[in-house]
Parts: C-alpha cells; structure tokens; sequence
C-alpha cells in the first residue's frame, strides 16, 4: 500500500470536523517552523559565523524552558479536555488549574535561571539575551493549545492568531536585525508577539469560561501528569541538552552549524504534529468505544508518518549543500555532511510521534514512556560528551541519530509489553 493511498485511507477514517482541525493544526505548526526557517537566510548573513553561532546557542534556552513549562499539562491537559469537551462547568475548572499550574511553574523555571546564570556558557557575557531568552520560552510555555486541541473548539481563531504572531516576528526581525551586535534582539521579539497573542486567546477563554485560580487543583494535576514531565524533561534533556554540552568542545562556529541543522531535522520531525495533534485525542476517546477503529488508525498513521519522514529525509539528504546555501548562504556549505548524518535520524523520529505519543499516552501508559525516555536522556550526555569530545563536529552530528535509534527501539518494546492491544488484535 503507498504511502499516499495510506493517506488517503486515515482521513477516511477521521471525520470532516476532524480535517479541519488538522489544516488549522497544520497551519500552526508550519508557521512555527517555516518562518523561522525563513529568517535563518537574512541572520546568516547579516550576524556573519560567530554572532550566529552564538544565538543558535542561546536559541536553546526558550525551547528547553518551554519544555519544562509545559509539564505534561500539554498532553494531560488535552487529553482532560477531550473526556470533557461536552462540559462547560468541567471544562472552566480544568482550565483554572492548568493557569494556576502555569503561575508555579513559571516561578519555578525564573528561579532556575537565576541559579543557572553563573553556570552557562557565554550568559555572563551577553546577560541579555540569556534572560530574553528565558522570558521568550515561559511565554510560549504558556500557550493555550492543549485546550483548543482539546476541545475542538475556535481552532481557526487559535491558528489565526498565531499564525499572525509568527509572521509579525518575522518581519520585525528583517527589519531591526541588521548587524551582528543586534542578535539579542531576535529574544525580545519572540517575546513580545507570541506574548500579545497568547494574553489575547487567554483572555477569550476567560469570558467564556470565567475559570478561577485553583492552585490546589494545580498541584494535583502537577502530580497527575509528572510522567508526563518527566519525558518533556528527558526530551529536553536529549535535544537542548545535549547540544548545551557541545558548547563545551567546539568553536562557534562549529557550534551553530551542528545546531542550526539539527532545527532543520526536528523541523521535519515537527511537519508531523499536525497528524498526532488531530488523532491523540480521537484514540483517547475511541480506545474503549471503538478499539478496532483506534488499531486501523494506529497503525496508519505510523505507516504514513514513517513514510513521511523518510521521504522527507531523503530529500535533505540529496538536496543538503543547496540547502545550507540557500538558508544560511555560501558561508556555511561546508556543514553538507554534517546535516546529511543528521537527517538520517528523522524516519526513526515517527516512532516517537506514534508509539510514545498517540499510543503509550492514550492508551494511559505514559509511565512506560517515561521510563524509555529517562533511560535515554540519562545515557545522551554522556554519549554526546564522549562522542564529541573524541570525533569532533562529526561525532557531534552522529551523536543525535544515536539517541533518536536509542528511542525507536525502547519505545516500541514499550508499546509491546504495556498496551499490545493497541497495534494488535488480543489473541486470548
């Protein structure tokens, strides 16, 4: 079967309602990956090799820092909010734990930071951007996507306002970005549009709901979906981590090559989401109902998700030194190879997308998920240090592939001791 008639079948299986849930999920999720894409071009060229190494650097921390304000509220709020899209009183209370959730964490990881500062590589020379940087990944930490997912309920409204977010970022930062000493800026941007989006669909949500605090509620959902953090943490650990430590062995320059092209292979990886961001909740609700539907759509989606990202792939593969001069110009060629071992992880990414996220979670076995994504996180910064300090940039580049074959593998033991039900018909 093609991956097109595969396709083809899935959305078959999923309602129209449900199709346009996954174009505004799409919309949202190329935007967020595009446009910043879109700026490489511009930033390569105008912070010239060691300013640019530099924000890729410092480009880590809003993304770690979301990771970890999104607990696993991101998932375990969803799918609350998918039990319970039918109940508005429900509803309006598991949004003001999930805000109240929020405030505390991001007491938490501003706290962290504070500590970190004297720690981390080159924040003691550019402290503005390092806490600029911070205060961009609270904010999209905050972002209400988990109940829109959800609920299904405004999607179109959510995509449109961040969407618009995106494309402001973009054009402010073409047009006040245009020296090497003004990268620190590119935080404060980020900041500013994602946070006015943000407050605003907060602020819908409030006349609609009128939730209020529950840091009580807060803290036992914390508790409830600490699984769930634990694997954000171990993904953090993974990707950002992993990268903070290179900092420590290779030049700048190298620095934000190996960085910049690993953005390229999680931004194919992220292409992705739409498809696990619009069937996650559909399994949640259908794995008691409708089982053999929850299987066919399983195991589609892991064919077609497979499928894409090796397509994907390959393309990079082929098309990487037209690539790295079109996105970061002629300057930064040199790095071919270095993305071609790269983005030979992204067809094991799909294994990630559908055995951890919309099988393991679903099925309520996010503990098995964590334990694979510990285990893992546990052995990256090892091997990360090991591998670069030993092989250079090239072990830095082999390193990530390592980690994302380390994750196909555990997860799919994972799937097939805690929930094998959910690929395969019980034989008993």
């Amino acid at each position: 079967m093609s991956a097109l008639a595969s396709l083809m079948r899935l959305a078959r299986l999923i309602n129209a309602k449900r199709g346009k849930l996954f174009f505004s999920f799409g919309a949202i999720q190329v935007t967020q990956l595009l446009l910043p894409l879109l700026a490489l071009p511009w930033l390569g060229r105008i912070l010239e090799p060691e300013s640019f190494g530099l924000l890729m650097y410092m480009a880590l921390f809003p993304q770690g820092i979301a990771l970890i304000m999104e607990w696993g509220l991101t998932l375990g709020g969803a799918r609350s909010a998918a039990w319970k899209r039918d109940d508005d009183r429900a509803l309006a209370t598991l949004l003001g734990a999930v805000f109240s959730a929020k405030m505390l964490l991001a007491l938490f990881c501003a706290g962290a930071v504070i500590a970190a500062f004297p720690l981390v590589p080159h924040a003691r020379e550019y402290p503005a951007a390092f806490f600029l940087a911070a205060c961009s990944g609270i904010i999209r930490g905050c972002s209400p996507f988990w109940f829109y997912q959800g609920t299904s309920q405004d999607v179109r409204q959510l995509a449109i306002w961040d969407v618009s977010s995106s494309l402001c970022a973009l054009a402010l930062i073409l047009v006040f970005i245009h020296a090497p000493g003004d990268w620190q800026g590119y935080f404060f941007i980020d900041a500013i549009c994602k946070g006015i989006a943000y407050a605003w669909l907060y602020c819908h949500l409030w006349r609609r709901y009128a939730p209020g605090p529950d840091f009580t509620g807060a803290l036992n959902l914390l508790g409830g979906t600490l699984p769930l953090f634990m694997v954000s943490l171990s993904q953090a650990i993974c990707i950002y981590g992993a990268q903070m430590v290179i900092g420590w062995f290779l030049a700048p320059a190298q620095m934000g090559i190996v960085i910049a092209t690993g953005k390229m292979l999680r931004a194919l990886g992220r292409l992705a989401n739409p498809l696990t961001q619009t069937v996650f909740p559909e399994i949640c609700v259908l794995r008691n109902s409708q089982p053999a539907v929850a299987r066919r759509i399983l195991r589609l989606s892991l064919l077609v998700t497979f499928a894409f990202l090796f397509i994907g792939g390959a393309c990079i593969w082929a098309l990487a030194p037209w690539i790295l001069r079109l996105a970061l110009g002629e300057a930064y060629v040199w790095g071919a190879p270095i993305l071609r071992i790269m983005i030979l992880g992204a067809p094991l990414m799909a294994f990630g997308h559908v055995l951890g996220t919309q099988t393991l979670v679903s099925f309520g076995q996010e503990k098995s998920q964590m334990t694979v994504y510990a285990i893992v996180a546990t052995l990256s910064l090892p091997l990360v240090a090991i591998f670069t300090s030993q092989w250079g940039i090239m072990g830095a580049a082999w390193a990530p592939v390592c980690i994302e074959g380390a994750l196909a593998c555990g997860l799919f033991i994972a799937v097939c001791i805690a929930c094998p039900h959910a690929l395969w018909k019980k034989t008993d």
